[in-house]
């Protein structure tokens, strides 16, 4: 099954967002978070979900919204 990748900013984002929910909710958190990890799997299957950005960079940058964040990602081959 084919996979991804979480850019280095994009990790350090994930650890912000956790940190701030856990501070009223660990569990909510974790719920948070899982719920971005199960729509990284879902993009991977189904990329054309998000929308096209023609007009952002990189090239072939694709937005998909989860809750009140906006997953940035690109579809790419990996070798």
């Amino acid at each position: 099954m084919p996979g991804y990748r979480i850019a280095a900013r994009a990790t350090k984002d994930l650890a912000e967002i956790h940190a701030y929910i856990s501070a009223d909710s660990v569990e909510a958190a974790d719920r948070v978070l899982d719920q971005l990890h199960d729509t990284f799997h879902l993009l991977v299957v189904s990329p054309e979900l998000g929308t096209l950005r023609p007009n952002y960079r990189p090239a072939n940058l694709r937005t998909f919204s989860v809750r009140r964040y906006v997953v940035a990602y690109r579809f790419a081959l990996l070798s």
